[in-house]
């Protein structure tokens, strides 16, 4: 099934208010206790799944985050030629990769080649231009 131009906006303002959902509470116990995030004095939110730390919007990043206790995962999710959904910030993969061009233009088979970390500096996240 291919995605829609007007599916992909719902789908994808739908996957960012789950991501806003806190990793401790099961959907059966939100109904009957506070949410527990609701009490905390500050969120720990990891952008891109923590972009400083570890290649943005990696499964690596999203894991690690969660490992060492991030209440929320942000990213954003483009839709690939061939109707699949990927976590990506940018609409392109030119800053994090050692590709070029549109996510929307290119099949989920053409990204998995490419190499997520090609630009990734720890403590800059990604600095495209650098030496090899």
């Amino acid at each position: 099934m291919r995605v829609t131009k007007i599916s992909r906006s719902v789908v994808a303002a739908t996957v960012s208010a789950l991501c806003l959902v806190s990793l401790d509470v099961t959907p059966a116990e939100a109904g009957q206790r506070r949410d527990s995030w609701l009490d905390k004095r500050f969120l720990h939110i990891a952008h891109q799944g923590g972009e400083s730390e570890a290649p943005s919007n990696t499964i690596y990043a999203f894991r690690r985050a969660v490992r060492l206790g991030a209440d929320v995962l942000e990213f954003d999710v483009h839709s690939t030629k061939d109707g699949i959904l990927v976590a990506n910030h940018d609409a392109t993969v030119d800053r994090t990769t050692n590709g070029t061009g549109l996510i929307s233009e290119k099949t989920y088979r053409e990204l998995r080649a490419l190499d997520a970390a090609y630009n990734f500096v720890p403590g800059r996240n990604a600095v495209p231009g650098l030496p090899p």
